[in-house]
């Protein structure tokens, strides 16, 4: 959530949660994009966490889909978010939202 990852940097309490789902996720063998990142030191402690890809303004503001290739071909650290469950209507309508975010892999 990003209200942990606003202050990840400077608040115990913040990277402790952040590092208790980072593990769950990886015991599931799931990714996890931490969202709202902004500054250089939140990403530098998320990698400390363990956490595998993030999105934020520090990247970049929020773009049209059609402008989504371009910024994929500009930077090649772009990793697409995709659903967990693919034929789930509901995955499906999330896919169609993230589909205009942009998250870089932090590995």
């Amino acid at each position: 959530d990003r209200c942990f990852i606003e202050d990840i940097d400077s608040r115990p309490d913040c990277q402790a949660i952040v590092r208790s789902v980072v593990g769950l996720a990886q015991s599931l063998g799931m990714t996890t994009t931490a969202e709202g990142v902004e500054r250089r030191e939140q990403v530098d402690e998320l990698r400390l966490q363990g956490c595998s890809e993030v999105q934020g303004y520090l990247y970049s503001k929020a773009v049209p889909a059609d402008q989504l290739s371009n910024l994929r071909s500009a930077d090649k650290r772009s990793v697409p978010v995709t659903p967990l469950f693919k034929g789930d209507a509901d995955a499906r309508r999330i896919a169609k939202q993230v589909s205009k975010l942009k998250t870089f892999a932090l590995s």
